[in-house]
This record gives structure tokens, sequence and C-alpha cells, in this order.
């Protein structure tokens, strides 16, 4: 039985401190910091009009000059030229240790979520967040897990799309096997339309309860068990409340970036519903 794994990425609380984009019902998330990345924020993307770094400075976050871009779920966000492009998502240290855990592998479904708020953009062409709108949890991309690359020093992939990606680049940061490693959407997808992607904006989507903070979920009725039990790893001892026919409530964890659950027909039902807001 395939594995979904709900993970939290972009920027939070700790990493950015502030919320990621929300803009015409589109979803784009500003990847966390990292220095000397060579992936610089002024080359990243909205359209080929707009960077990350023109909303960010707007918006007044000026502190950071280069991104950690992983996952890495659309090839256009970034200026490549004709370099080699797959759909991957690294992951290290205890974080990779708990998928490893879990048995996440080869045909699973990472679904990616993380702190928005809607932005405008004003008359003068500059950008700023919408007063009154709510903090929100959102998954807003995915990506079906084609092979799974174990990544330690000395060990190279064969595939130069893989190699660019930049938890092989600095694999020297990762000297012990089983603590860096690349989840890569490569092959047919059995999903959706596409091994990785975006979703546009939908009501579906959002974690975050209506009228409360950001991690008071509201969460489809098929990640719990008969008796209310949360099947979502990290959150198995949380018993959800019943907030209606279709939905329980839960407080999500504060820790953790994965969390990951068999994926039985009831969830497997529910992801079909997500194939139309694949953009």
């Amino acid at each position: 039985m395939p594995k979904i794994i709900l993970s939290r990425k972009g920027f939070d609380s700790s990493a950015g401190g502030k919320p990621s984009f929300l803009w015409n019902d589109k979803l784009y998330s500003i990847p966390v910091p990292q220095a000397y990345s060579e992936v610089a924020y002024k080359k990243l993307q909205i359209d080929e009009n707009i960077s990350y770094w023109k909303i960010m400075e707007d918006v007044g976050i000026t502190q950071y000059s280069d991104a950690h871009l992983d996952p890495d779920l659309r090839k256009e966000v970034l200026q490549r030229e004709n370099d080699p492009w797959l759909p991957i998502f690294g992951q290290a240290d205890s974080a990779l240790t708990h998928l490893l855990n879990e048995g996440v592998g080869e045909g699973d479904l990472f679904l990616f979520f993380g702190w928005f708020k809607e932005i405008e953009q004003l008359e003068n062409g500059n950008f700023s967040h919408i007063k009154g709108k709510p903090d929100l949890h959102v998954i807003y991309g995915f990506l079906e897990v084609g092979e799974y690359f174990d990544v330690y020093e000395g060990k190279e992939h064969d595939n130069p799309a893989v190699q660019q990606h930049i938890h092989h680049q600095r694999k020297d940061r990762y000297t012990v096997p089983g603590k860096n490693g690349l989840f890569i959407g490569s092959g047919e997808p059995t999903f959706f339309k596409r091994k990785a992607g975006l979703f546009k904006f939908d009501k579906k989507l959002i974690l975050t309860e209506s009228g409360e903070s950001r991690s008071n979920w509201l969460l489809p009725r098929c990640f719990f068990k008969d008796d209310g039990r949360c099947k979502l790893s990290h959150h198995k001892e949380k018993v959800g409340e019943l907030a209606n026919d279709d939905s329980y409530r839960i407080k999500s964890v504060a820790r953790g970036q994965e969390f990951v659950a068999e994926m039985d027909d009831d969830i497997r039902e529910w992801v079909e519903t997500l194939k139309d807001l694949v953009i």
C-alpha cells in the first residue's frame, strides 16, 4: 500500500519569519534561506516579469539573498537555460530518518504544505499583504516518488539533473549514509497527470480551520480512524474532534516536518478529488 506524506515546507516562524504568497488564486511557497546556495531569490520567478525577490522586498523580507530551492517542483521557477531537470525533494537528518523508518520510498506521494497569506498588487506596482486576511496552512504542491537515492560523500548519481540538486552538490555536508537522501519524481505518474507540480488555490487545500490559528486544522475524515484517532505519524496519539460529517478538528504538532500515513482506500478517494486542481 502506498503512503501519503503531508510535508511542511517553505518559510515559517523559525525559518524566514513571514508567510509565503497567495496571489490570484495561485500559491507561491518561498524556499527557506540558505547562504551561498548560488540560488538567489532574484533568480526565482513568479512569472517572466516578477521575481520572488520583488515581492519579498515589498512585504519587508530583505535580510536574505539566497534560497534552498527544495522541493524543486516547477522547472520554470528558476532560469536554468538548457540544464537537465527533474522534480526532486531532498531531506536530511532526523526528518529523513523518520521518513525512512516509516518506509517512504518509490510509489509514495508527498503533499507539501506551508504558511500562506494573501497578497495584492497595488496601483504603483508594489505588493502588500492584504489586511485582515488570515494566516493559513495550505497544501500547495506534490511529488510522487519514482526513486529514492541515498546521498553521501563519495557516492554519485548518474543523472545530471540529480547531480545539480543542492543535496547532491553539497553532499560533503552529510558524511553518514542514511542522513541525506533524494526523493526523485522520475517515471510515469500514478496519482496525477504529472509526477510533480503545483495546485491552484482551492478551499479543499486549506488545512487551517476558519477563524483559528494556522496550526488548528480541520482535516478530512479519511485521515482518522473510526475511533477518531489520527492516522498521521507524529499525531497518532491525538484524537480528533468531529466537526461535521466530513472533517475532524485537530491541533497539528509544533515540531516535525513529515507526517506519514498509509494511503488506504478512503485517503486515495480524497486524493482523487485533487486531480482537477493540478496546474
